[in-house]
């Protein structure tokens, strides 16, 4: 379990640079992390900080898309 960083600008650039190399939507991102499009918006524009659970999910999401092997579907519905 990694520690949330305490500046919301941190976490907003893991949020989005993590979307970019996976090409997924705030929608897809959301749905793989338990929250709503809504919410990662939020975090991405610096307005909250995700909930320590929230974090750990996508902590995890982040870990298995820099595994050399993992490659997440461009199609997701």
């Amino acid at each position: 379990m990694e520690f949330r960083p305490d500046h919301k600008f941190v976490v907003a650039r893991r949020f989005k640079a993590l979307r970019r190399k996976a090409h997924l939507s705030q929608s897809v991102l959301g749905w793989l992390i338990d929250i709503c499009r809504q919410s990662v918006n939020e975090i991405e524009n610096r307005r909250v900080m995700p909930h320590q659970t929230t974090w750990d999910r996508f902590c995890d999401l982040e870990g298995k898309h820099k595994q050399p092997r993992m490659r997440l579907p461009t199609v997701w519905r």
